[in-house]
């Protein structure tokens, strides 16, 4: 019947708001797990039967240089061992696993920067992948980049794929730009441009798929910009 207003998500210690950075990830169809954003590293939950959130314990600091959570960061779930992967964003390269049963965060192999030589500032996505019991986490890097990346969760290693296409953008993928996974593809949204490409998991490549309207109902020209986001409703093959 239209929206509804649910609890808004705790002030916490900074007291920000969310910004840049903020992002979300579901669990197991219970919970929602949250960052905030804006420079902080602050981390929630939010129990979607009781409409209420709980503080989590917050991201740590890498070993080398104080970063906190900024544009870039994202989430994603692993449905087998109940763990939650996150980018941290913010010009770094980290990767950080959450046990939401200890409560606990642990550093990964960060993802590579070469061959562009960028790190994770905006743009960026992941997505999860399970095939028998070998899971995988996929990253678009962003930062302008093209690069698309695996992770396979049981090796603590990553392998890069094929780029997404140049498209007729001839650009790479700017903030805004997003991924998300519907079966046995990974859909990219590119930025600025509206392009859209699948990527075939099986088959090892990305395909063209018709571009994102500029035009919608208010007849604005509109290009895909930071804040851009994608879901899948999982009903049906794609």
């Amino acid at each position: 019947s239209g929206w509804v207003r649910l609890a808004d998500l705790k002030s916490g210690a900074s007291l920000k708001p969310v910004k840049a950075g903020g992002s979300l990830v579901n669990v197991r169809g219970q919970y929602i797990y949250a960052f905030k954003g804006n420079n902080t590293n602050e981390f929630y939950q939010y129990f979607i039967n009781g409409d209420s959130w709980l503080v989590r314990c917050t991201i740590p600091y890498a070993l080398e240089k104080k970063k906190k959570v900024k544009k870039g960061a994202a989430l994603a779930y692993d449905v087998r061992d109940t763990m939650i992967y996150a980018l941290k964003g913010n010009n770094t390269t980290e990767f950080w696993a959450y046990d939401p049963n200890l409560n606990t965060w642990m550093q990964k192999r960060s993802i590579p920067e070469l061959p562009s030589g960028k790190k994770i500032k905006g743009g960026s996505g992941l997505a999860y992948r399970m095939v028998r019991t070998t899971r995988y986490i996929y990253c678009l890097k962003g930062s302008k980049t093209r690069e698309f990346w695996q992770y396979l969760i049981n090796g603590d290693s990553w392998i890069q794929l094929p780029d997404i296409p140049l498209g007729n953008s001839q650009k790479g993928c700017k903030d805004g730009s997003c991924i998300v996974r519907a079966g046995n593809y990974i859909y990219g949204l590119k930025s600025q441009s509206n392009e859209f490409f699948a990527y075939d998991l099986i088959e090892d490549i990305w395909l063209t798929r018709e571009s994102l309207p500029l035009y919608g109902r208010q007849a604005k020209k509109r290009r895909v910009k930071d804040g851009a986001a994608l879901a899948y409703d999982g009903t049906r093959d794609v």
